[in-house]
């Protein structure tokens, strides 16, 4: 579960954990959302980079801009005769807001015929009218024939007409890229109260970390507030808050991030971190642990110790593919043996396998083996 628009770690990682290809539509589920009445909008099934893409524009709308939005919204739903809209469509939308208006005090067809009326407006579709017709209607049936011909909407902030249809550019260059993926594995803010935030993006080169070192130091000890820390791997955001004299670690961590995402090896580190979700990562294990890389096997294709249960039973029995395995073995007691006998974990990226002593976690309680097992 991510909050909407996110970065680009936090979207991989998602994407990752549920095993989304790019440009995959899913299922999502909006626990809460605003404005509220985007529940009712969203499809059941959306590709999650245009509903990333959706979600920036709509961050960025001011008041005014999200009011119009919601009337555009209502007015396409009538048109419809459908209360869901495609993505494409809402991108489409949230593209021609600065084409609406709105008016805060006008709730009914009647406030909008007198509104028309006090302001002296142009009323052409009223002016039309027989004399003897005009007069037998009601401000309100005059206020519904304004509305209809201004392509009107009533909401619960007020009134929106949208003149001039809507721009289709969900396909354009203007619509907000994808998230991009930085070029730095650790970025770090040194927040004060007086003076502008320091930042300071890893891995850089020496020179730059100890000239951030001295603007620091410079600050005094009291000099700023706290320190915020963004990684492309989420678990490190937690990190206990670093000393200036951790930097030069931080930044040796950085490079083996990189290093790691270089050799395509980027979500292995979040597997191999994320074994330790029952304990704080402090930076000394975060090092050891993408130091010892090579001590762990990563299978993401393996996501429960069912899914290892029946790898290993094929292997020890030399079952076939379309075997009804299930049908004799309780694959995911078979398999939860197995992942204690070989030292292997689940983690929300797939399983890993420790093959070497771990000099980090604490080994887990070895249990007596018997019957055939699979060495990975």
């Amino acid at each position: 579960m991510i909050d909407l628009p996110s970065s680009w770690a936090e979207l991989e990682d998602a994407r990752h954990i549920t095993q989304i290809p790019h440009g995959e539509p899913c299922r999502i589920y909006i626990f809460c959302a605003e404005p509220d009445h985007l529940k009712e909008v969203l499809p059941d099934e959306v590709d999650i980079d245009q509903l990333q893409c959706f979600m920036e524009m709509l961050d960025r709308m001011d008041e005014r801009q999200a009011d119009c939005l919601e009337g555009s919204i209502k007015f396409r739903q009538f048109q419809l005769h459908r209360t869901q809209l495609p993505l494409p469509l809402l991108i489409d939308l949230a593209c021609s807001v600065d084409a609406c208006t709105i008016q805060y005090d006008i709730y009914d067809d009647a406030d909008l015929y007198q509104a028309r009326i006090n302001a002296g407006a142009p009323t052409e579709i009223l002016d039309r009218l027989p004399g003897k017709v005009r007069k037998s209607l009601s401000p309100m049936e005059l206020g519904q024939l304004l509305r209809l011909a201004e392509d009107g909407v009533f909401t619960s902030k007020g009134y929106v007409s949208i003149p001039g249809g809507t721009k289709l550019a969900h396909d354009k260059a203007m619509l907000p890229p994808r998230p991009a993926k930085p070029d730095w594995t650790i970025h770090l803010e040194f927040r004060s109260g007086i003076v502008q935030p320091i930042s300071l993006s890893l891995p850089n080169t020496p020179d730059a970390v100890q000239d951030v070192l001295q603007q620091v130091k410079y600050l005094g000890p009291d000099g700023y507030d706290d320190i915020k820390i963004s990684s492309i791997i989420p678990s490190l955001n937690f990190l206990s808050p670093p000393i200036l004299d951790d930097l030069p670690r931080l930044n040796a961590l950085a490079q083996l991030i990189q290093d790691a995402d270089q050799r395509g090896e980027l979500v292995k580190c979040k597997a191999v971190l994320a074994l330790m979700d029952d304990r704080p990562v402090d930076l000394s294990t975060a090092e050891q642990l993408l130091q010892s890389l090579g001590s762990y096997q990563f299978y993401p294709e393996l996501t429960s110790a069912a899914d290892y249960g029946r790898l290993c039973a094929r292997a020890a029995y030399g079952l076939k593919e379309d075997d009804l395995l299930s049908d004799y073995i309780d694959l995911t007691r078979y398999g939860e043996f197995l992942m204690r006998t070989n030292d292997v974990s689940l983690t929300r990226y797939g399983l890993v396998r420790t093959l070497t002593p771990d000099p980090v976690r604490s080994p887990l309680v070895e249990a007596e083996t018997g019957g055939p097992s699979m060495q990975m």
